[in-house]
């Protein structure tokens, strides 16, 4: 289902919240969303919850992303409906819908409802775009690209502008180049990718120009942040001299780690002063984006949307046994095993040796992905470890091209991850529709309908042992289709430009 918002009207038009693919109910939801538009209520509206706004047009349900500024549920909480200070009751819950005039008269008690709530509502104009991201192939790249077809279902115009990695002239010289005609300027930046000083220096000539600049900041720490990492090492330099030496070099350290300390603060507050507004993905760079403004009416919270990896093949692939097996057969995977896989770039922060060792020895996992240059000899310390536990049920596969299929051939996906912001390789496995088995960390916590979750190594065995039974399988890959369903890049996309527009 690709319409955003439509997932708000189900339970409007008295759709079984636990099955929201009923046709019939799909079609009143679609006609309620014409009428409202129709109307006057443009469809971002069916991104933007003000207190009470969405409540004005809709019945709520637990597994509905409450997409609030001042706090995301399906961030904080896994999904379930929480209030906030503030939150207005708003009008009673509009009744079953059957036919044209009763999705009239529906239409027309929303609108009444918005008006006496005061919600603005944005105008429906087509806005000219600009999409700032990075070339180099990266979560970043995938997300970026997927965004700019979000927008464009919402017939914007949209220039993608793909920056080679920490190429400063190409970045400077493309941001120069875009018209003053254009309404956002988007940036979609990831610490590594542009270099800081080129970033900012983007940012000013920008703002310069006059033109509405929203970044979107995929991590956010101190130490993302050279200066701040030159700064905790100089704190701790170790002695190398007598005392004398000592005596004199301490002045040195201190000017030296000044300076470091005043770029770095300049650094956080030009970040957060030069762009129009601000979007972070994740409850972890929510709290700490007072790092660079103190202004949080700027500042967005949208949960990262969920999109196919590039590559992977129809989900009708896997739809039945035999072309489930197929798919194995090609891959080389065992047919009728119980496989979990780990797909995405090979890094150690996602423990990966932890993982096959928690495998139960009947499971096949699938490390699938290519590593990374700064951790450029992990691959093989994987197969040195695998080598010398004498592990055996781990297949460890480095194409890229490959690690699609391997994610739609598996029964599950795990990520072990020990720390992450936000992790586009679980939207991928959520787009997949595949149950997830996850670490405790915050930043899971938004899978919870799709998702186990694993304490220690010893609980990840227990986790993925729960895999075996069929009606766990089914429970988590349908959670994990209401997800794919409200997750959506155009409805994601939406929740940009509500704030961006007013």
């Amino acid at each position: 289902m690709r319409n955003p918002g439509i997932h708000q009207l189900l339970p409007a038009v008295g759709a079984d919240v636990a099955d929201p693919a009923d046709d019939e109910a799909i079609r009143a939801a679609l006609g309620l969303q014409s009428l409202l538009q129709d109307a006057g209520v443009p469809s971002e509206i069916f991104a933007l919850e003000e207190p009470g706004a969405l409540n004005a047009l809709v019945h709520s349900y637990g597994d509905r992303a409450e997409w609030s500024s001042s706090g995301d549920t399906l961030l904080t909480h896994g999904g379930e409906p929480r209030d906030w200070p503030g939150r207005v009751v708003a009008t009673p819950a509009l009744p079953p819908l059957s036919t044209p005039e009763k999705l009239a008269q529906n239409a027309a008690a929303a609108r009444k409802a918005l008006g006496a709530l005061n919600v603005e509502v944005p105008e429906g104009e087509r806005l000219d775009i600009a999409l700032v991201s990075t070339s180099a192939r990266s979560g970043l790249q995938t997300y970026s690209a997927a965004l700019a077809e979000g927008l464009r279902a919402h017939r914007h115009r949209v220039e993608s502008i793909a920056i080679p990695w920490r190429d400063s002239g190409a970045l400077l010289r493309r941001l120069r180049a875009i018209p003053r005609a254009t309404d956002l300027v988007i940036v979609e930046h990831e610490f590594g990718l542009f270099r800081d000083a080129a970033l900012l220096a983007g940012l000013a000539i920008l703002r310069l120009r006059r033109l509405r600049v929203l970044l979107s900041l995929h991590e956010l720490e101190p130490d993302k942040f050279r200066d701040y990492v030159a700064i905790y090492i100089g704190a701790q330099y170790k002695q190398r001299g007598g005392c004398l030496f000592e005596l004199l070099r301490v002045p040195y350290a201190v000017l030296r780690t000044a300076r470091f300390m005043l770029t770095y603060r300049l650094t956080l507050l030009l970040l957060g002063w030069l762009p129009d507004l601000i979007v972070v993905h994740s409850e972890r760079a929510r709290e700490n984006v007072g790092l660079i403004t103190s202004d949080r009416s700027r500042v967005d919270v949208v949960p990262h949307f969920v999109e196919p990896l590039d590559g992977m093949p129809p989900l009708a692939t896997v739809a039945t046994d035999e072309g489930r097996r197929a798919l194995r057969r090609e891959l080389g995977l065992p047919e009728d095993r119980i496989i979990v896989v780990s797909p995405g770039f090979l890094f150690k922060r996602k423990r990966l040796r932890e993982v096959a060792a928690a495998t139960p020895k009947d499971m096949t996992l699938v490390i699938a992905g290519t590593g990374v240059d700064w951790e450029a000899n992990h691959p093989e310390q994987i197969r040195a470890f695998l080598k010398g536990r004498g592990i055996t049920n781990v297949i460890l596969d480095e194409s890229y091209e490959r690690m699609p299929k391997h994610l739609l051939a598996a029964d599950a996906v795990v990520l072990y991850y020990r720390d992450i912001f936000q992790s586009g390789i679980a939207s991928h496995g959520i787009w997949a529709e595949k149950p997830l088995v996850l670490s405790e960390i915050p930043s899971f916590h938004m899978y919870s309908a799709a998702a186990l979750y694993a304490d220690d190594e010893a609980d990840l065995t227990a986790k993925l042992e729960q895999l075996r039974d069929p009606a766990v399988r089914q429970r988590l890959a349908q959670g994990a289709r209401r997800l794919k369903e409200l997750l959506t890049p155009e409805a994601m996309a939406l929740r940009y430009l509500v704030r961006a527009r007013r």
